[in-house]
């Protein structure tokens, strides 16, 4: 029963993990700047005193902005007559979609789709903008347009300086969600390398198939944390690729919470495959919808939340209603219930700080939380897995062993025989050996009954080295052994003459005289019937007799036993 406890290591590993999670997010909250970013004014400096504002007014920053929703709100001034490969302009573009041009050429773009990221329609991103020497002097203008509401911000300022330094502030802005992404990319990784393991090993298909589950689930939270525009500009300008990654994500983390739901609760399966099935066809619509250039964030924000408002309810319902049925129903419902704290603490979070930093790592802690009760879970059905398969090993051990010779007893080669008689049996022969021990009486009377084990316990290690590699022996019981050789890769003659030169080396350094007689029978494959596996017995064992009486002839001086 030592085996449970050899998989402890599994639960710490996630649990170290897990907690390494909950310290960087911590930790990064209180380095990082959750508001603006702020600059020192000696690296980083305004661009311009004075900006045209949609052509028609001059501003200076910080400036109040007013659009209308999609109305573009264009700024223009003259760039520096000095600019670096270095340089670069940082702003806070408000989640609406950005254009930069120098004298009529775009230079940069992000998020002129008609949608922006899922999550972020409300609060402030930041955009990085690139310059080149060639610039120098040249008209800059930037156009912001917002697809959703009446742009009205408070814009602080559009800086010119060294790009290194305002990737830095950037980065430093967003780095708990790198470090959240890294580390549950790794919880989900080595959950999926042991997932499989188990599957291709055909260890405990459950087991490892909620391993796989856990593994998606928690990388799927993973990417969602990590579709923020503030650190996707840095791999991509199109918004729909955000909104996509965004939307598969979160549909993915409910599909796979409901195929977990599944393994826990085998009796509820129908309906929590049911709702799996549901998110998959709808994360398999929204890439059709993507490659035919149909995507809208809007109808699946909608699908995606009604999605998550039924699994979450369904299983919570399903969790209440058959609590004594499962132990770990506490640890789901102490999950959810946190969760939803979560959920509740980040909506009025959201609202008090638009920006959403602090409300996504509100979120975070809750959904970190929740997938600690989802791996306790875990671990707790694999103790229990394991536990049993480890007593339904030993019971079978126990069954069809033999417990003098640890080799296989009477009950495994009659269920070996049997499975002869199968269609799927490989075709060609059998040869199945009957041996007997000779002198155990004698030894017995002389010597003791410990004696006459152990010339049994030798006996079965002399057959055992005999056909080792081509067949198994049992013990039939007493001093009696059979050996059912398959497709025999050498003749009978080299087997007995086998046996007889391992006999001769035990006796040439034991006191206990080791002799075995031995009789076959041959038949074809598969067995046709229960009588041919008696006929095929019976022969093989009237010839291990006759073989016996021949050895008795040899030495009549010795008595026959």
């Amino acid at each position: 029963m030592k085996s449970p406890r050899n998989h402890k290591w599994i639960r710490n590993m996630f649990f170290i993990c897990l907690l390494a999670v909950f310290a960087c997010v911590i930790l990064f909250h209180f380095i990082s700047v959750t508001q603006d970013i702020q600059f020192e004014p000696e690296k980083q400096t305004q661009l311009s005193d004075a900006w045209m504002l949609n052509g028609t007014q001059t501003i200076s920053f910080p400036a109040e902005l007013t659009a209308k929703k999609g109305e573009p709100l264009v700024l223009s001034c003259k760039l520096p007559e000095d600019i670096s490969e270095n340089d670069a302009l940082f702003f806070n573009a408000s989640y609406c979609s950005q254009k930069v041009y120098v004298d009529g050429e775009e230079i940069y773009h992000f998020a002129d789709t008609p949608q922006l990221p899922f999550s972020n329609t409300f609060g402030s991103a930041y955009a990085l903008v690139d310059l080149l020497p060639e610039y120098a002097g040249k008209t800059l203008t930037i156009q912001m347009t917002s697809p959703y509401d009446e742009l009205s911000y408070d814009m602080t300022g559009i800086y010119f300086g060294d790009k290194g330094e305002f990737k830095f502030a950037l980065l430093r802005n967003s780095m708990w969600r790198y470090a959240i992404f890294h580390l549950f990319s790794f919880i989900a990784l080595t959950s999926l390398i042991f997932g499989i393991y188990i599957l291709l090993n055909k260890l405990l298909v459950n087991l490892g198939i909620s391993f796989v589950y856990f593994s998606v689930l928690v990388f799927s939270m993973g990417i969602w944390i990590f579709c923020d525009p503030s650190i996707m500009q840095f791999y991509t300008a199109d918004s729909a690729i955000v909104q996509f990654l965004s939307l598969f994500s979160l549909l993915f983390i409910g599909s796979s919470y409901m195929g977990l739901c599944a393994c826990f609760m085998p009796k509820q399966h129908r309906i929590f495959r049911a709702l799996e099935l549901i998110g998959y066809a709808l994360v398999l619509f929204q890439i059709v919808l993507y490659l035919m250039n149909h995507f809208n964030s809007t109808f699946f924000i909608l699908g995606v939340v009604v999605y998550a408002i039924a699994y979450l309810a369904i299983s919570t319902i399903s969790f209440l209603r058959h609590y004594k049925e499962y132990d770990f129903s506490k640890f789901l419902i102490l999950g959810i219930f946190i969760l939803f704290i979560g959920v509740c603490v980040t909506a009025v979070q959201f609202f008090q700080d638009p920006s959403g930093t602090r409300a996504v790592i509100a979120f975070t802690l809750s959904f970190a939380i929740y997938i600690t009760c989802l791996f306790m879970i875990i671990a707790k059905e694999s103790v229990k897995i394991i536990r049993n398969s480890v007593q339904s090993d030993m019971y079978e051990h126990m069954a069809f062993t033999d417990q003098l010779t640890n080799i296989p007893n009477r009950a495994a080669f009659d269920r070996a025989l049997d499975a002869l008689e199968k269609k799927d049996t490989p075709s060609g022969e059998v040869i199945l050996f009957i041996c007997d021990l000779n002198y155990l009486k004698k030894t017995n009377d002389e010597m003791g009954h410990h004696m006459g084990d152990k010339l049994i316990q030798q006996a079965a290690r002399c057959l055992v080295k005999t056909f080792q590699g081509h067949a198994t022996v049992y013990r039939l019981g007493g001093d009696e052994f059979a050996i059912p050789l398959i497709n025999p890769r050498g003749s009978v003659s080299e087997f007995l003459n086998r046996l007889d030169k391992n006999m001769r080396e035990y006796n040439n350094v034991s006191t206990l005289t080791l002799s075995i007689a031995i009789g076959y029978a041959k038949r074809p494959l598969p067995l046709t019937t229960d009588a041919t596996e008696i006929d095929i017995f019976r022969e093989a064992d009237a010839n291990m007799y006759e073989s016996k009486k021949k050895m008795h002839a040899q030495r009549i001086d010795s008595p026959m036993y």
